[in-house]
């Protein structure tokens, strides 16, 4: 992995599931949605793998958010622990995205599916 995008490696695993979840509810059809969020899942997955082994071979990873020192500003720490949970959800989420197309189809029809969104619509402010 390159440097410029192993410096974002620990928000990147964070934020690619986040801000990809509301984009997937807005797509339309039986595949490309599944193949949008499990190409996600595999992202996270690897940046967890990168980030595990890296805070094996290096130590614990601090990452300030927004800018700010740690006294005020929030910082994201990364030690083994936090990698190697951050590996086994995002491993099981990828897992489990891989085998799951036939039975997310079966169980969510395209047709209801505007169901569950007109609510979540009608509440956006103008």
């Amino acid at each position: 992995m390159t440097a410029s995008l192993f410096s974002q490696a620990p928000i990147l695993a964070v934020l690619i599931p986040l801000l990809g979840a509301p984009v997937c509810g807005l797509l339309r059809g039986g595949i490309f949605p599944w193949l949008f969020t499990t190409v996600l899942s595999l992202l996270s997955f690897w940046f967890s793998i990168e980030l595990l082994l890296h805070v094996n071979a290096n130590g614990p990873i601090s990452y300030e958010l927004g800018g700010w020192a740690p006294p005020w500003g929030i910082e994201y720490v990364i030690d083994p622990l936090s990698a190697f949970v951050m590996l086994v959800v995002s491993g099981i989420s990828s897992g489990v995205l891989l085998y799951a197309r036939e039975s997310i189809q079966r169980e969510v029809a395209p047709s209801v599916t505007g169901c569950f969104l007109r609510p979540i619509c009608w509440r956006l402010p103008e």
